[in-house]
């Protein structure tokens, strides 16, 4: 087991993981497909916040710079159709936690399921790494996402007050023990 830490400790993240499952089919003709982010993929995870979030980048290049190349515990995912990116989702697997930093998918290709796709898929990943634990924020505003993550197992924790820098909204913190896990009591 301490071979096993050593080695998640000094190798990255995106080398240690395998995706399961690679295709989408959205309809006859569309296939979104999934791959594991790069640092060439953050002009177009700009973009996808952009439309996403009515033209703000909650997470600036800088930010995703990091991530992608200086962060080894960090993954992400990418959707694309034809070639163009229409969703990810970013997170970082810390000493037993698969926590999700972010996740969207641009308008027009939302309500086919994708986000819960991305969402199995890194809890997959999540637990193939030995996670305990897949954890998330979300806004307090944000009903929709909450339902969502309650439909995928996540179970509601604390408020986390002023949680966001630039308007100040509280997030509520969620979580869902991974398979082979139980949470210390149960």
């Amino acid at each position: 087991e301490e071979a096993e830490n050593q080695r998640k400790r000094w190798t990255r993240l995106t080398e240690r993981v395998e995706l399961q499952q690679t295709d989408f089919p959205l309809n006859e003709e569309e296939v979104a497909v999934l791959s594991i982010g790069t640092a060439e993929d953050i002009p177009d995870l700009l973009e996808i916040e952009r439309l996403s979030y009515h033209g703000e980048t909650p997470w600036n290049q800088k930010a995703f710079e990091h991530e992608m190349k200086n962060n080894r515990n960090a993954l992400y995912l990418v959707l694309r159709v034809y070639d163009v990116a229409i969703g990810f989702i970013g997170s970082w697997f810390v000493e037993g936690e698969a926590h999700v930093t972010n996740i969207a998918i641009i308008p027009n290709y939302r309500r086919y399921g994708l986000a819960s796709f991305l969402m199995e898929q890194m809890r997959h990943l999540a637990e193939a790494d030995h996670n305990q634990l897949f954890s998330l924020e979300v806004r307090m505003s944000n009903t929709g996402a909450q339902e969502l993550y309650r439909k995928l197992g996540f179970k509601d924790g604390k408020i986390k007050k002023a949680y966001y820098s630039e308007d100040h909204e509280d997030a509520l913190e969620m979580s869902l023990v991974l398979k082979g896990h139980k949470k210390s009591g149960e």
